[in-house]
């Protein structure tokens, strides 16, 4: 799922919510992530994404800032999303 526009908080808040409903609350220490765009890779984003929910719902990832990964990572990004397992939910941020 990406979230766009200029209104941050609102992306923020849309983004948190996401997370809490996707996650299963007694396991988010383990199926939900959060990681920063600026120094994260392709390959860490989609194999944190594809990690197996420890819980009943789904592993969430959501990668803030999206638009501060590399440009080859993006690419890379891009390219495995449909690789995403249905137990596995992406928030690009």
């Amino acid at each position: 799922l990406l979230l766009t526009g200029p209104e941050a908080a609102r992306k923020n808040a849309e983004a948190q919510r996401l997370l809490q409903a996707n996650a299963d609350p007694d396991f988010a220490d383990f199926d939900a992530e959060t990681m920063d765009g600026n120094g994260a890779t392709a390959d860490r984003v989609l194999s944190g994404v594809a990690t197996v929910p420890m819980g009943d719902k789904k592993r969430v990832v959501l990668v803030r800032d999206t638009q501060q990964m590399e440009a080859d990572e993006q690419k890379r990004l891009a390219a495995g999303l449909g690789k995403i397992p249905a137990n596995g939910f992406l928030i690009l941020h």
